[in-house]
């Protein structure tokens, strides 16, 4: 059986992915993939698996001057990483190995060796002083790059990286530098993101979170690039001898080589890194031409779909399978989301509002049996209104314990009415599992559990109170990702037949459905019992202009 990541990465309902590249020769293939892929990989999880997507791509600016610098970028991957449910790193690695940016930090010793040597080269240190400062807050000392040189400044960059790269050559030249140290100054942003997304990971961080895309170029041109139509990414299998280290005609080694054949194959044979290379042979006369570049983004872009669509697959069923509660967590956060968000709504509230007591009327009446619906135009107050009455509950129904659960559409959008009936089921059970007569319930419930034969179809779900195994099995429900809107209706419906008493009324204010679409509000409405029981509420506000909607909440 497969291990799962550690539970940090199961506490989000959210896929987020750090697109890795060199921005200078992957211009092409991520805009495929933002405009052909990520968007139908986000409607795939969203509705089928209940998950988001979020691909952070730190160069998707045009301009250069507003691309993060490399502690952001660590930032950024560290995020992923760490709260990414299922993948976190998608890596493109072209032909083109990138040119090599002025590192974020280094070591106080490392730095004045380097500002000595300029200077019995008779080389100005003036301006790499002048984009370092010195701090001690780190460990160890070091001199920081600070933050962003302005646009203004974008044509001295390579001047003063090709004084940094001598300074470093000098340094070696001397044997005050080894190789190996020489090589972290002279790293690009695709090599220096990659290892420190990769290094010192766990097995099972490598293993099912990382998707790396190698590409190499056969006789390519400057200027020009792509692949053969129709040609196939070959999968890099584990066990094949590594390589010998390359190096250029100068004696140094080849970084792009050593990236590639060093470091991710060690990855692929210690870790199994799911990794995949292909190799375009150009002819020399016309080189990588864009026609061959158009045609290698095709079929990329279908093996990335492919292969993100079975990790993250794989990933949230073997959560299910394992007893995870992935999806609780996430359900459950909605939740404590919803409630803080209608806590700081209502410290709006600062005009009694003739309204407020309607809705104190009907929550009051014992008799009625329709929802109650909250119209008006734009920006009339109707969420701060809600808010405020969903915190008086308690002081209208004093004789009573109610159960208040909100929504509101301010936060982001379920993807779907099942995920959001969904959310409200998961609600009731928390609340009313929490509450002391739910506990009473649930113990007398227990003594009758041998009566009753617990089967995953429709009778399960038939109202009891003989039953505690029939919560169990909505509970299980609710967590499939593959759950109907007929499945989750006949949850919803057995759950508001069975938990509300007149001691715990259940009141549910729905904010701002129309929304999220009429065919949404329309499908959320029918799938309310009707008649309500008499000890369930239900709240809704729809804009005035929304009249067929409002038919469907009041019919």
């Amino acid at each position: 059986m497969d291990q799962l990541p550690s539970n940090s990465h199961l506490r989000s309902s959210c896929v987020k992915l750090y697109l890795c590249s060199n921005p200078a020769d992957s211009v092409v293939e991520r805009r495929a993939l933002r405009q052909v892929v990520f968007p139908k990989l986000g409607q795939h999880c969203r509705h089928t698996l209940g998950v988001d997507v979020r691909v952070i791509d730190p160069y998707e600016s045009s301009h250069p001057s507003q691309w993060p610098d490399e502690n952001t970028r660590k930032a950024l991957i560290k995020e992923c990483r760490e709260s990414s449910t299922g993948p976190f790193l998608l890596a493109l690695i072209g032909h083109d190995y990138g040119r090599p940016s002025l590192p974020a930090l280094v070591e106080v010793s490392h730095f004045h060796m380097l500002l000595q040597q300029m200077q019995q080269a008779g080389l100005s240190t003036r301006e790499l002083e002048r984009v370092y400062h010195r701090d001690e807050n780190t460990s160890p000392p070091s001199y920081c790059l600070r933050t962003a040189c302005g646009p203004q400044e974008d044509n001295q960059i390579d001047d003063l990286m090709k004084v940094f790269e001598t300074a470093v050559s000098l340094c070696v030249h001397k044997q005050h530098l080894t190789e190996e140290e020489a090589l972290a100054f002279n790293r690009s942003v695709v090599d220096g993101d990659l290892r420190f997304a990769l290094d010192n990971c766990s097995h099972n961080d490598v293993i099912r979170r990382c998707l790396v895309y190698v590409h190499k170029v056969v006789n390519p041109k400057v200027g020009q690039e792509t692949r053969r139509s129709g040609s196939k990414l070959h999968k890099v299998e584990a066990s094949y001898p590594p390589p010998t280290t390359a190096r250029s005609s100068s004696g140094e080694r080849d970084l792009l080589s050593d990236l590639i054949d060093n470091f991710l194959r060690s990855l692929v044979d210690s870790c199994q890194l799911v990794a995949f290379t292909t190799t375009t042979e150009c002819d020399p006369r016309y080189g990588y031409t864009p026609a061959r570049r158009r045609g290698y983004a095709e079929v990329l872009c279908l093996q990335v779909h492919s292969d993100l669509m079975g990790l993250i697959d794989s990933f949230v069923t073997n959560s299910v399978k394992m007893g995870s509660c992935y999806l609780s967590d996430a359900l459950a956060r909605e939740g404590v989301e919803q409630m803080e968000q209608c806590a700081n709504l209502s410290r709006f509230y600062d005009v009694v509002r003739p309204e407020a007591e309607e809705i104190r009327a009907y929550v009051q009446q014992s008799d009625s049996q329709c929802p109650l619906v909250l119209t008006g135009g734009p920006c009339a107050g109707k969420t701060v209104l809600l808010a405020h009455c969903a915190q008086q509950m308690k002081a209208w129904l004093p004789d009573a314990d109610p159960a208040v659960i909100t929504f509101f559409t301010h936060l982001p959008h379920p993807s779907s009415v099942v995920r959001l009936l969904s959310s409200l089921c998961y609600q009731i059970i928390r609340i009313y599992d929490h509450s002391p007569s739910a506990e009473d319930f649930f113990l007398d419930a227990g003594h009758h559990q041998g009566a009753t034969e617990l089967r995953d179809n429709e009778s399960s779900l038939t109202p009891t109170r003989n039953s505690a195994l029939n919560l169990k099995t909505v509970l299980r429900s609710i967590k499939k990702p593959d759950i109907s809107l007929h499945e989750v209706t006949q949850c919803l419906c057995f759950l508001l037949s069975l938990l509300p008493s007149s001691k715990q009324p259940l009141v549910l204010i729905l904010d701002g459905v129309d929304q999220m679409g009429h065919n949404f509000a329309v499908e959320l409405i029918e799938s309310l019992p009707s008649p309500l029981l008499p000890r369930v509420k239900v709240v809704l506000s729809i804009s005035s202009n929304h009249t067929r909607i409002i038919q469907e909440a009041v019919c």
